[in-house]
């Protein structure tokens, strides 16, 4: 029962649903042991799996900042062990994505100036939403960052750091990515 919250305990011991999600899509299994955060602010589609140990936060309040983040994961999405998804703006996963183990998407930063104190007191920010668009393939370790777009059917290569926008039909990998072929 890891994972689970105290108000959806009674739902759970009477076989019901977890509760407070924007959507919560029929079929979705979302394996313990998880951390989800911010449900209210995720909307999970239909036969989507998420396994264990993932962690999924929608941050509406950081110190004294407040956000309004959106996190929308696509029907029969794919999401393996040890994924960390973290908004305070937007994701969204398109349909029939399959993101491999330890991937990590975050539309947001800490700020870093030596000067302003330790890295976690410092505020977030965000250079803009991340996109995936459908049937996007995520390799094993992959980051995606702030303000990227990956169009349909896009490959990221095991390890790859995604810092900008990708069309779709491509491969990338690598640090920084870059598009290393086309697919047909």
């Amino acid at each position: 029962m890891a994972g689970l919250a105290v108000r959806d305990l009674a739902a759970f011991l009477k076989g019901q649903r977890p509760t407070g999600f924007k959507h919560l899509g029929r079929g979705a299994r979302l394996l313990r042991p998880h951390t989800i955060e911010g449900r209210r602010n995720i909307a999970i589609g239909n036969r989507v799996t998420i396994r264990g140990h993932s962690w999924i936060q929608a941050i509406s309040e950081w110190r004294e900042q407040r956000f309004d983040p959106e996190i929308v994961i696509g029907d029969g999405t794919y999401i393996g062990n040890y994924a960390c998804i973290t908004a305070i703006d937007r994701i969204a996963i398109g349909e029939g994505c399959v993101l491999s183990e330890r991937v990590f998407i975050g539309d947001n930063l800490h700020g870093y100036a030596p000067a302003a104190g330790p890295i976690m007191a410092q505020p977030l920010s965000s250079k803009g939403p991340v996109v995936l668009g459908k049937a996007c393939w995520i390799g094993v370790g992959v980051s995606i960052l702030s303000g990227v777009t990956l169009g349909d059917h896009v490959v990221v290569g095991a390890g790859a750091v995604v810092t900008k926008s990708f069309p779709s039909h491509v491969v990338v990998a690598g640090n920084p990515a870059r598009v290393i072929r086309g697919l047909a």
